[in-house]
C-alpha cells in the first residue's frame, strides 16, 4: 500500500510540472512592454527567404486577448493584425483581421495569418503563427527587407464574449514599434577585449510638442580622444527607456567651426542653435541610425579612425524626435554610443553619404 501511495504522489507530483515554452527555434526576439509599463510583451520571429514566409511568437503577461499587427505609420487606421486568446475552456481562438478606421478590426474573407498553436501558461499567454511575405489580399500589409511599423495590444483581463468586437472589448494596453523584421543578425558579434566607450547624449532636454522635431547639440571629444588616434569599431543609439517611440533618428557629424561656447545641450536647430552649429549637419557623417535600425558593427579587421592631431575636436549631433500626439513634458537622455579601441585594424573605414532628391 505504501508503495502504491508514493507512486500515485509520485504521479501528482508529474502532473503539476509544466516545461517553460521553449522559443529556441526564433531567430530574434525584442521587448515591446514592459512589466513596469503594465505587462511584459514579447515577440520572437524568424524568417524563410526560400519559403517567402515569417513566424512569429508572442508572449504577453495578460489573461485577456493579445493582438499583434503591420501599420502603415504605427497607428491603426489601415492595419494588418490578428487578435487571439485562449479561452478557460476548448480551443484558442485566432483571426486575421483588418482595420479600416479607428474601430474594432474585422475578419479578413482571407485568412492568410495561420495560427500555429497557442497556450495560457503561468500567467501569460503565448501564440504562435505565420503569413507569407506577400499574399495578394487587398487588406494584409507586405512584409518587406524595409523598416515594418509594428503594431500591439492586449487586454489584461478579460477575453472578447464573441468573435465580432466592439468598442467594449478595447484595449487595456497598446503601442507601436519600428523594426527590421527582415533583417539584422540573430547574434551580436562578441566585442574584442580591451573596448572603450563614448556617449553622445543629450542631458534631460524636454521634447518639443511639436509633431517633429530636430533638435542639435555640440559636443566636445574628452581629452583621451583629442590627443591620440581612436578606431571605432561600433556604434548604436542609446534611447531614453519610455521614448522608443519618439526618437526617431541619431546622426552625428565632426564640426571644426565651432568652439566651447557652443557646447552643450542645444536647441531646435532650424531656430534655438547658433548657425555654426546648424552649419555642421553638412560635413562628415561618421555614424548613423535610425528606427528599425540596430548597432552597426565594423568587420573584425576594419574601423573607423578618429581623434589625434589635426582631427576636428567638436562633433554636432542630431536627433529627430517624433511626437504626433504633442504630449509634454517628456524627458529625454538619448544619444549615440561609441565602442572604439587603441589599436588600429587592417583596414580604416569611411563613410559615403547618398541623398535622394
Amino acid at each position: 500500500m505504501r508503495a502504491l501511495v508514493q507512486l500515485a504522489v509520485f504521479a501528482l507530483a508529474l502532473s503539476l510540472v509544466r516545461c517553460e515554452h521553449d522559443f529556441s527555434r526564433y531567430s530574434f526576439q525584442t521587448t515591446l512592454n514592459t512589466q513596469e509599463n503594465g505587462g511584459l510583451y514579447e515577440l520572437y520571429w524568424t524568417f524563410d527567404n526560400e519559403a517567402e514566409k515569417i513566424s512569429f511568437a508572442v508572449r504577453v503577461n495578460a489573461a485577456g486577448w493579445v493582438g499583434f499587427g503591420l501599420s502603415p505609420n504605427g497607428q491603426m487606421p489601415d492595419s494588418d493584425v490578428v487578435i487571439g486568446w485562449v479561452p478557460s475552456e476548448g480551443d484558442p481562438v485566432f483571426h486575421d483581421r483588418f482595420a479600416g478606421g479607428r474601430e474594432p478590426p474585422t475578419i479578413d474573407e482571407q485568412q492568410d495569418w495561420v495560427l500555429k498553436g497557442g497556450e495560457e501558461e503561468n500567467g501569460f499567454t503565448i501564440l504562435e503563427f505565420s503569413r507569407k511575405y506577400v499574399t495578394c489580399d487587398d487588406y494584409d500589409l507586405p512584409i518587406t527587407p524595409e523598416t515594418a511599423r509594428v503594431i500591439w495590444s492586449f487586454h489584461a483581463t478579460t477575453d472578447p464574449t464573441s468573435e465580432v468586437l466592439t468598442f467594449a472589448d478595447r484595449h487595456s494596453h497598446r503601442g507601436a514599434l519600428s523594426l527590421n523584421l527582415l533583417g539584422g543578425l540573430p547574434d551580436a558579434a562578441p566585442d574584442p577585449l580591451g573596448l572603450d566607450s563614448y556617449d553622445i547624449t543629450v542631458n534631460g532636454i524636454t521634447i518639443p510638442e511639436s509633431d517633429t522635431t530636430y533638435w542639435c547639440a555640440a559636443f566636445k571629444l574628452p581629452e583621451s580622444i583629442r590627443t591620440q588616434t581612436r578606431y571605432i569599431t561600433k556604434f548604436g543609439p542609446v534611447v531614453t527607456e519610455g521614448n522608443e517611440a519618439h526618437v526617431h533618428h541619431l546622426l552625428i557629424y565632426l564640426c571644426d567651426g565651432i568652439n566651447d561656447t557652443h557646447v552643450g545641450n542645444g536647441g531646435v536647430c532650424d531656430s534655438d542653435v547658433p548657425r555654426q552649429v546648424v552649419a555642421c549637419r553638412g560635413g562628415t557623417l561618421i555614424a548613423a541610425w535610425a528606427v528599425g535600425g540596430e548597432e552597426f558593427v565594423y568587420p573584425n579587421n576594419v574601423a573607423y579612425p578618429f581623434g589625434g592631431e589635426g582631427f576636428p575636436e567638436y562633433l554636432v549631433m542630431e536627433l529627430h524626435y517624433d511626437n504626433p500626439p504633442k504630449i509634454q513634458g517628456t524627458v529625454d537622455s538619448s544619444g549615440m554610443r561609441m565602442w572604439y579601441t587603441s589599436t588600429a585594424r587592417e583596414y580604416d573605414a569611411g563613410i559615403l553619404r547618398l541623398v535622394m532628391l
